[in-house]
């Protein structure tokens, strides 16, 4: 998986695939933080395609998951806890029922 990096760059082509942009991005940081090479370094596009491939394999092998599937996760978990929130109150009311003699479900007196 490759990080969900935000890509609004509207001057790149919309068929990229997505699990390149996050690196293409972060390429662009790097190369914003560094000083302008001379006009025409030898070997610059090796370079840069050697340390896009350097970057790709890094973020592959790091366990990260995309924006989407971390908020998918999180609907769950949310919808889980109200669920447990629930039965826990739904304990303690016929834990309660069952302390007075109550039937469970019974309308209380």
């Amino acid at each position: 998986m490759v990080p969900a990096i935000p890509y609004d760059d509207a001057n790149e082509s919309s068929t990229m695939p997505s699990e390149s942009r996050p690196v293409e991005d972060l390429l662009r940081r790097l190369q914003g933080l560094l000083p302008p090479p001379p006009e025409s370094v030898p070997g610059q596009a090796d370079f840069k395609a050697a340390l896009r491939e350097a970057l790709a394999a890094l973020l592959a092998r790091l366990d990260l998951v995309t924006r989407e599937e971390f908020e998918v996760q999180r609907a769950l978990l949310d919808r889980a806890v109200l669920h447990l929130e629930a039965l826990e109150a739904e304990l303690a009311r016929t834990r309660g029922e069952s302390r007075t003699g109550a039937q469970p479900g019974a309308p209380p007196e």
